[in-house]
């Protein structure tokens, strides 16, 4: 005889996913049914990894003594169908990732050691996603919570950020010519290792830095970006909020930078291109080669 225990429902990118718990009597035993509403997606490696047998259907290995953790050596999310982090749940990756579909993590952890590549949807909105390994992004990934880069991160896609991303020294972001990362609304980059744009950041909220950037092709600042120790650019950068370069900061920049707001130089700024200056303001320290000028 079942006899339903609980009712919890999802809201991934606008399908609702209501996950059901029944306890079968007089022993108790749990299984799990997805009903939802919209169009419904294949789940071909099962769906919601919510215990050891969701783990297994998708060819992992359940580690009980570690938290309710579930190990990946070699996963394939098709198109058309959503693999969910539920909370409470490690899905750690010790392989390979390949996601053609839509990877979301709703209140659990994801700890990359291996390689994954996204050419679907990566949704991080869980408890955490530390990677280690290597992320080559040519889809699109959304970020909403605490984000861990001490591996490699390649991106050719979307990457948007509305929560924290925090780089270590060892961490590596290389935005390819196609890539475009956004920092939206509350979002903040922090850097200690190195951040390579040959694409598109876009800026909106803060980025943080005390590694390296290197800008070779478009920066976007509408919010905050502190440099305090080395930003080169080879590009160009339009900047509408405020750029502080910090005491310890050193800035180079190679090209040009169009500048409307405030650029604060409490550090060293050399100027062998062009700073082109539109009713903003740069204070503190003088910059060193080329003057500004006045255009608009």
């Amino acid at each position: 005889m079942l006899s339903k225990n609980s009712q919890t429902t999802l809201n991934v990118l606008g399908h609702k996913y209501h996950i059901m718990r029944y306890a079968c009597l007089p022993v108790l035993i749990f299984s799990i049914v997805i009903v939802f509403t919209g169009v419904q997606p294949s789940f071909a490696i099962s769906g919601v990894i919510y215990g050891q047998y969701s783990c297994q259907r998708i060819g992992g290995a359940w580690n009980t003594s570690d938290a309710n953790t579930c190990i990946v050596t070699s996963m394939v999310v098709f198109r058309g169908e959503t693999v969910i982090v539920l909370p409470g749940i490690t899905l750690v990756n010790d392989g390979t990732i390949t996601n053609g579909g839509v990877l979301f993590n709703s209140g659990g952890d994801i700890y990359n050691k291996g390689d994954i590549t996204n050419a679907g949807i990566i949704s991080n909105n869980g408890k955490t996603f530390d990677n280690y390994g290597t992320i080559s992004n040519g889809g699109t990934i959304f970020n909403s919570v605490p984000f861990l880069n001490g591996g490699t991160i390649f991106n050719s896609g979307t990457f948007s950020n509305d929560g924290n991303i925090t780089q270590n020294h060892t961490g590596v972001i290389i935005n390819n010519q196609a890539g475009t990362i956004t920092s939206i609304s509350n979002g903040t980059i922090s850097n200690l290792g190195t951040i390579s744009n040959h694409g598109i950041i876009s800026n909106h909220a803060k980025l943080i830095s005390d590694g390296f950037i290197l800008n070779a092709a478009d920066i976007y600042n509408w919010g905050m970006i502190q440099n305090s120790f080395n930003f080169t650019n080879a590009g160009a950068i339009t900047n509408s909020g405020v750029i502080a370069n910090n005491r310890s900061g050193v800035m180079t920049n190679h090209n040009v930078i169009y500048n409307s707001a405030t650029i604060s130089n409490l550090g060293s700024i050399s100027n062998p291109g062009t700073i082109v200056m539109c009713r903003g303001t740069i204070l503190g320290n003088q910059v060193v080669g080329n003057s500004p000028y006045v255009s608009c």
